[in-house]
């Protein structure tokens, strides 16, 4: 009889950890990962992102396609991520960095410390036509894909879709 309860509670225990471990997977965000675009048409080129999303910043990288399936990185943008709302995020750029060869890394503006430089890539990149540096975006993510909807101007919206890397 002794034997049923130890097993009985075993079972239990058993249980009760794995919906706590269960629990912790459930609390990140949906959108956290390693995302990219497909090819698109970029300053009369082709293109394509790279976004690694987690759950308080952004990280994304912009590379032009300079031959067949041959990208070259230009651009870096980082950022800050909060969670409105469900399904609401918003975001904010912090830093701009354009793709220095020579280090074989991003030249980082920040949005504070370094605004006229920021400022810069920010309009000589085109981000201010297509992206707001401040700006609340809707997300969906179904299956392996990432929607991203916002408002590049009053009533116009936009939609970055992303797929799992």
């Amino acid at each position: 009889m002794k034997n049923k309860h130890v097993f009985a509670l075993l079972v239990l225990g058993g249980i009760l950890i794995f919906s706590m471990c269960s629990k912790d997977d459930d609390k990140t965000p949906p959108y956290v990962g390693q995302w990219e675009t497909e090819t698109f048409e970029m300053m009369g080129a082709f293109a394509m992102m790279d976004v690694d999303f987690a759950e308080s910043n952004i990280l994304a990288e912009v590379a032009l396609m300079v031959a067949a399936n041959t990208y070259v990185n230009i651009l870096g943008v980082k950022g800050n991520v909060a969670e409105k709302s469900d399904q609401i995020l918003d975001i904010s750029l912090t830093d701009l960095g354009q793709w220095d060869a020579a280090s074989n890394d991003y030249d980082w503006k920040n949005r504070t410390t370094e605004p006229a430089e920021f400022e810069a890539i920010y309009q000589q990149m085109g981000l201010s036509q297509m992206i707001p540096k401040d700006f609340e975006a809707e997300y969906s993510v179904v299956g392996d894909e990432l929607d991203l909807i916002f408002e590049v101007a009053p009533s116009v919206t936009d939609t970055i879709n992303l797929f799992r890397k």
